[in-house]
């Protein structure tokens, strides 16, 4: 039997994906049009007031350190904070699959209020680093959420559009109006209660967001649309704090996020407080010690993450993909060389340029506005090119322009002149728009290529990578800073004042009490230029390799990705009954599996011969010597055509005749069996030793017929191969088979299993290799997609990539639908693109 081959552009998880959802597809089932308006009002509404409280914080942060006459430890804070916002990013995807998209933002918002309180009451440098972990935890698993929910309620197209713009309309006026406040807050009270207001503001506005998230989660589960996770499917009778220990070491990876922020901390903290502590030496003890601890953690968390973590916390599969480890290669550099830079440049504007607190802010932020502006500028962009690389292509160099025009202006000794502020600007405004089309570019091409089931996953890597070049690019700033400044400083300032540099190194408020024009005030201000000039070279340096790295970008096409995922949403509408937990990968078209348990009757002696009907099923009648009919026959009929199927006995004797090349075997075999029955095996030629892959069909025909194989089968001179090639740029689905008539079934359990193999594997469905695999069981023909109820097996290839890998699993066969189709079919499928995928050692057994 021949079937046409079905133009497949999905990959394997993403059809599985719609059969087993996550939480934000639960959620979807019962949104109404009122309730997704009033979610993204909510969001909005959150996004404006934690960028007000941000923006307005930013200003305070200097006079903060400054009061605990630790100004340079500005570095160390930002190397904390983006350590702790790096790992937060997964964290918190993790935590929000888990427990749902409510929970995961109410634990960002208690960890924004947290961050407040503790900065504001603060008495000492160690407390208020502190609160800056809780800002980092906060503020990115708010962002990280977000970006998940407007991924699942937004098509690709519209994607670059929508995503950025909750902030842009939230940062452009909180912007300014942060540091207008800020600077008020600085006349008429303090900076500890600038920071304290906001952790009475900022959770009273969240309510609204998270009140709606909560009451839709609550309503999609009384619908009975409920995903179980790890928490789920533990038993209930487990102890409490047994099901915990499985819930973090499992779902959470604790031990792979504890490794990572160990790790880091040891290897990035030291190199900033280095400086700090020695400036003229690097051979301190203790900081080598801490550097090694750090990279023999981080060896360790790479192990342990890719041997052990059955939930790794850095899905290490998506490095197969070139077009996420440029985007996320673009990230790091980008923010590697921002964190570099960035850190010192507001004390900068303000000793050496002379600007106010609130101005000094204002013209850094330029960067943020333009990067606001731009992004929904870019959004359109990509909504009519409908493709990534170009915005990609054009904010590169953008940026690397902007960045280099830097290294010229901070070495002017202009003042707060109105030429010099134009010059800070445009550079900045310049490095923005780059990083918007950059930036968008690349995250959107990341969503359309991973399955959606990982989109969360994917995106919270690629901002991870952004906060991983931050905390390196922060521990080169510090180093820079601390190792050169007291040089500079002692090189530079009168003798008399000498005494004073460590002071005014530490604090720039002191540092701005010399007057301007004083020989003490121009040595200072040349001592800031000439390092800030240091930085400003370092940091351009750093974005150079991304003009090689952006050619290893896919041009992803939006829309042709947009209409494959919206054909895989219309052929499993209302398919969700109930929801199994998540599988790495899934079938593009489900395979599902299933079972049968047999009730035998009692007989003596049995004849039976088998025919072969029309559409190739096997039909078996039953001769008894005894009024007693035994359910199950034990001969089969063998046809060798492409189209026909066998089923096996569990004795046989075989005498076989040829018709015009079909040859049929007549079998007989007499047994007794009992209701004791041992498990009866009903495929025939399941490890394909018989020189023949008949019975077995492939659901493409003789577009992609089954073929045999002998290169290191596993068990046995043979096995089956399926050769795939590509359609349309992208893999596709094929399934060998094997149908079995009812007359060999009855309602109950039966286990299936086999081996598998592929060539090579990737992790998506637009690369040469296999992405996914899986094993089930179909009433009639697998190209109905009439699944038998029951368990699900679908994993990704990479397993089986070059060795044989186990599959199995049990499911349920019923009286009515067994009737209605006829027979049974067992499939193993894989979906592949230009590779090559095997199967061998195939049992289906009666479950007794």
């Amino acid at each position: 039997m021949a079937v046409e081959k079905e133009p497949k552009v999905q990959s394997l998880g993403e059809a599985e994906q719609q059969h087993t959802p996550d939480n934000a597809e639960i959620l979807r089932k019962t949104w109404s049009r009122k309730a997704v308006t009033i979610a993204f009002s909510g969001v909005f509404a959150a996004t404006f007031i934690l960028n007000f409280n941000k923006f307005s914080s930013g200003t305070y942060v200097p006079f903060a350190t400054s009061n605990f006459q630790r100004h340079s430890a500005l570095s160390t804070a930002n190397v904390v904070g983006a350590i702790m916002s790096m790992v937060a990013f997964p964290i918190l995807a993790k935590f929000s699959n888990v427990f749902g998209r409510a929970e995961g933002l109410t634990v960002a918002v208690l960890c924004l209020t947290l961050n407040d309180i503790m900065i504001a009451s603060s008495q000492n440098i160690g407390m208020f680093i502190a609160g800056t972990l809780f800002s980092a935890i906060g503020e990115n698993g708010y962002n990280i959420m977000v970006q998940i929910f407007i991924a699942d309620t937004v098509n690709l197209v519209n994607r670059g559009l929508w995503s950025n713009l909750p902030e842009a309309i939230a940062t452009i006026p909180t912007l300014y109006l942060g540091t207008l406040v800020a600077e008020k807050m600085l006349e008429h009270s303090t900076w500890r209660w600038g920071y304290g207001m906001w952790a009475i503001i900022l959770p009273v506005s969240a309510i609204p967001l998270i009140g709606t998230l909560y009451i839709l989660q609550r309503r999609a589960r009384k619908a009975g649309y409920r995903r179980e996770g790890a928490w789920d499917t533990i038993d209930k009778s487990v102890p409490l704090h047994q099901r915990l220990f499985r819930l973090f070491y499992i779902d959470l990876d604790i031990v792979g996020a504890f490794l990572l922020v160990a790790g880091l901390a040891l290897l990035l903290v030291p190199l900033s407080l280095t400086g700090t502590r020695r400036s003229d030496r690097w051979s301190d003890g203790g900081n080598i010690t801490m550097l090694v601890l750090g990279i023999v953690l981080l060896g360790v968390f790479l192990i342990w993450d890719t041997k052990f973590a059955k939930s790794p916390f850095v899905p290490f599969r998506m490095v197969r993909e070139r077009t996420v480890v440029a985007a996320c290669g673009l990230a790091i550099l980008h923010w590697m060389h921002y964190a570099i830079f960035t850190p010192f440049f507001p004390s900068y504007l303000q000793v050496a340029g002379g600007f106010s607190p609130g101005h000094a802010t204002r013209i850094d932020n330029a960067l943020r506005v333009a990067v606001q502006v731009a992004a929904i500028f870019v959004g359109l962009f990509m909504k009519y090119t409908k493709r990534t690389q170009p915005s990609v292509f054009f904010g590169v160099p953008i940026t690397i322009l902007g960045q280099g025009l830097l290294i010229y202006f901070v070495s002017q000794d202009g003042g707060a002149s109105n030429s010099n502020e134009a010059s800070f600007v445009v550079a900045k405004v310049l490095i923005g728009i780059g990083l918007a089309f950059q930036g968008t570019g690349a995250q959107i091409a990341i969503q359309a290529l991973v399955p959606h089931e990982d989109m969360p996953v994917a995106t919270a890597v690629y901002f991870a990578s952004m906060n991983l070049g931050g905390a390196i690019g922060a521990c080169v700033s510090g180093s820079i800073w601390n190792e050169h400044l007291p040089k500079k400083l002692m090189r530079y300032l009168p003798n008399e004042v000498k005494p004073q540099t460590m002071a005014i190194f530490q604090s720039f408020v002191f540092a701005q009490r010399f007057l301007k024009g004083s020989t003490v005030r121009a040595a200072i201000d040349k001592s800031y230029r000439e390092t800030q000039q240091l930085l400003a070279i370092t940091a351009t340096s750093i974005l150079a390799p991304m003009l090689i790295v952006m050619f290893f970008m896919k041009n992803v096409n939006l829309e042709k990705a947009d209409e494959m995922r919206m054909a895989n949403d219309k052929s499993h509408q209302g398919v969700i009954d109930r929801v199994v937990s998540d599988t790495a990968s899934a079938l593009s078209t489900t395979i599902e599996s299933s079972t049968v348990i047999t009730e035998t009757e009692t007989t003596t002696e049995t004849e039976t011969a088998t025919t072969l009907t029309e559409d190739g099923t096997t039909m078996s009648a039953s001769v008894s010597e005894t009024s007693t009919t035994i359910a199950i026959s034990e001969s089969t009929t063998v046809v060798s055509s492409s189209d026909t199927t066998l089923v096996t006995s569990s004795e046989a004797t075989t005498a076989p005749t040829t018709t015009e090349g079909t040859t049929t075997v007549v079998e007989s075999a007499i047994t007794t069996t009992t209701t004791e029955a041992e498990p009866t095996e009903l495929l025939i030629n399941g490890n394909f030793d018989l020189g023949t892959v008949d019975p077995w069909l492939s659901t493409l025909g003789s577009n992609d017929p089954v073929q045999l194989g002998s290169s290191s089968p596993y068990q046995g001179p043979a096995y089956a191969l399926l050769q795939y090639g590509i359609s349309g740029g992208e893999a596709y689905n094929n399934y060998v088979y094997q149908k079995i008539d009812k007359s060999l079934l009855k309602t109950g359990t039966y286990h299936l299993s086999a081996h598998v193999r592929v060539d090579f594997a990737t992790n998506t469905q637009f690369g040469d290799g296999c992405n996914s695999m899986g094993l089930g069981c179909y009433y009639g023909d697998p190209n109905n997609l009439v699944r038998v109820q029951g368990s699900t097996v679908t994993v990704a290839a990479d397993d089986a990539a070059g060795q044989w890998s186990p599959l199995d699993t049990t499911c349920s066969l019923t009286e009515d639908k067994l009737s209605q189709y006829g027979y049974v079919s067992v499939a193993i499928g894989f979906s592949c693109a230009n590779a090559e995928a095997n199967v061998d050692a195939v049992t289906f057994e009666e479950v007794v």
